[in-house]
């Protein structure tokens, strides 16, 4: 009777357990299952959750349906589910996956599946024991997510990060002896123009309406992302011989998508597209220095004068020239700081006084990387990168110092040449730096002679605040380059200017008969409004007796004395001042 009654108890002790395992398992959000491992997935036992992740019973898992659960798999997904499995199988490990699958519905549903290979010690057979969860609620949110990280949300094309990503893609499966890849930077010519002038909206639909017609001539296997400032990148894989022609091929896009925008435009400009493209793996390796590549040949190809074409494809050299003028112009500034500019002076000679008139302050760069650099080759590099009025005060300010220190005592009618440039004339501030050097310095405007570029006046009004400084304050206001630039005679009467200074190449002319009448007409108009002339690069004695013989008031050149350092260029007022 005890024993009847103890195993009575077990029994209801045994059914509590298989209910609240059951009601456990009943309550999980997913399905619980067990499978043989074989070619079908077969089912041996699934939980009811089953119904509300797959819309199908535990019963048709197990006796009607052979093989369902397979055939639920997402068929792209069934192999990377069959190896994932496997591979844990033969580590004797547990495995963890996402997949899709495809219910009842048709609906198509991510889901999270973690199992073990299991042996039933009893049967002597081996099966799969695991859980599956839906996750699709996550996985779209991971989804929004990835979308917000990898897609620009103007255009709806990928972004740079995603483009990247593509390109390290496809580089690890292109076969260098077959394909090549080809990147294209195609840009908007006027953005900049449009970003500062137009509102965020309009700009946004032109991006929008530039890169609907790119895509247009994609083909299933072309990439198409949207980096910043109007700038797309188009990437195809490409065999050797269309590389021959696929430039003609982009000119043909640009050109057409040039013209189908237009017809949208909102402007009253018409807006120009321009491409850059780079080649893998000739141009570059990396994904950034491909892209960089494409997108440096664009802009050069916008901002060229003389393209005559649309595109250009990528050139090491025109690279490598656009690498150092891109260290020159970030360490302009730096270079200041840490003393590697100097100053050299060359002498401006009164011709027919024969004696020392003044000296022209010219900077030097003794660069760390590329040793002495022409202010040739770096001012107009200043000027571009906007460094250019830091530079010059710096310039002012030492000449000035020196000049008054070092060259003045020894000859006090001598004077002091100074070059300005446009963009600095437009600044007030200026006026303040001459007139700080100068008070520093215990001189006057009488001492220092401004020199402009030719080009430069058509810029400057009749009451520029500077001009009129210089005007009221005795400098002397002269014009270099005279001779190479679009200024007429008359533009320099409506502006307080009182020497002009004739270029070298003008100079270079005088064995000529037609160059002789050129100059000798210009001295003589000159003469007659009351304006000095300096000739400038005078290297021979005929080009100097020529000018003498003429008129000519002052001389400048390598006849005379190239430029020097200031303790060299004392000898030579020593020598020459009387």
């Amino acid at each position: 009777m005890y024993f009847m009654k103890k195993t009575e108890g077990n029994v209801k002790t045994l059914d509590e357990s298989k209910r609240r395992y059951q009601t456990t398992l009943d309550n999980i959000p997913g399905m619980v299952f067990r499978c043989n491992y074989d070619s079908d997935w077969t089912m041996t036992f699934v939980s009811s959750g089953c119904y509300e992740l797959t819309g199908f019973t535990a019963d048709e898992f197990i006796n009607h349906r052979h093989g369902l659960y397979n055939d639920l798999i997402y068929p792209d997904d069934r192999k990377f589910v069959r190896d994932t499995v496997d591979a844990s199988i033969e580590d004797q490990d547990h495995y963890e996956l996402e997949y899709r699958i495809k219910t009842r519905s048709k609906k198509i549903k991510w889901v999270w599946e973690k199992g073990k290979y299991i042996k039933d010690i009893e049967k002597d057979t081996w099966h799969i024991e695991g859980v599956i969860l839906d996750i699709t609620e996550k996985k779209s949110a991971e989804n929004k997510i990835n979308q917000l990280a990898r897609y620009d949300l103007t255009t709806n094309l990928p972004n740079e990060h995603y483009l990247e990503e593509f390109l390290e893609r496809q580089i690890s499966v292109t076969d260098n002896k077959k394909f090549f890849l080809a990147i294209m930077a195609i840009g908007l010519s006027d953005y900049s123009k449009i970003r500062t002038t137009d509102s965020k909206k309009n700009i946004d639909k032109l991006c929008y309406i530039t890169g609907r017609n790119i895509k247009k001539y994609l083909n299933r296997s072309d990439f198409l992302a949207y980096i910043n400032n109007g700038v797309f990148v188009f990437v195809k894989m490409i065999t050797r011989r269309d590389k021959l022609k696929f430039g003609l091929t982009l000119e043909k896009i640009t050109h057409e998508c040039t013209i189908n925008i237009n017809e949208h435009s909102l402007y009253d400009y018409p807006i120009k597209l321009f491409a850059g493209i780079s080649i893998y793996p000739d141009d570059a390796k990396s994904p950034a220095s491909l892209i960089e590549s494409a997108v440096e040949t664009y802009k050069r190809q916008k901002k060229s004068v003389h393209h005559g074409k649309n595109y250009a494809f990528y050139s090491k050299v025109l690279h490598d020239k656009l690498k150092k003028e891109l260290i020159i112009e970030k360490s302009l500034i730096p270079g200041v700081n840490a003393g590697q500019f100097y100053l050299v002076y060359q002498p401006i000679m009164d011709l027919q006084q024969n004696r020392i008139h003044a000296l022209e302050a010219l900077v030097r760069w003794e660069h760390p990387i590329y040793k002495l650099l022409s202010p040739d080759y770096f001012i107009p590099l200043a000027e571009v990168a906007r460094t250019i009025n830091t530079l010059e005060e710096w310039i002012i300010n030492h000449a000035i110092n020196e000049f008054s220190t070092y060259l003045l005592p020894i000859y006090k009618s001598l004077r002091l040449a100074v070059n300005v440039s446009a963009n600095h004339l437009l600044s007030e501030h200026l006026a303040t730096i001459f007139t700080q050097a100068i008070s520093n310095n215990n001189i006057d405007g009488k001492s220092i002679i401004i020199e402009i570029t030719e080009t430069s006046i058509t810029a400057l009004s009749n009451n520029n605040y500077n001009l009129q400084y210089f005007s009221s304050n005795n400098f002397t206001l002269s014009i270099d380059d005279f001779g190479t630039g679009q200024s007429s005679i008359a533009r320099i009467l409506e502006l307080p200017i009182n020497e002009v200074k004739l270029d070298k190449s003008l100079i270079d002319q005088i064995n000529s008969k037609k160059g002789q009448k050129f100059i000798i007409g210009i001295l003589t108009i000159c003469d007659s409004i009351g304006l000095k002339v300096i000739a400038e690069g005078i290297e021979t004695k005929a080009q100097y007796q020529f000018l003498l013989e003429h008129g000519c008031h002052f001389g400048q050149g390598y006849y005379f004395s190239k430029p020097q350092r200031y303790c060299e260029i004392v000898k030579f007022i020593k020598k020459n001042k009387n």
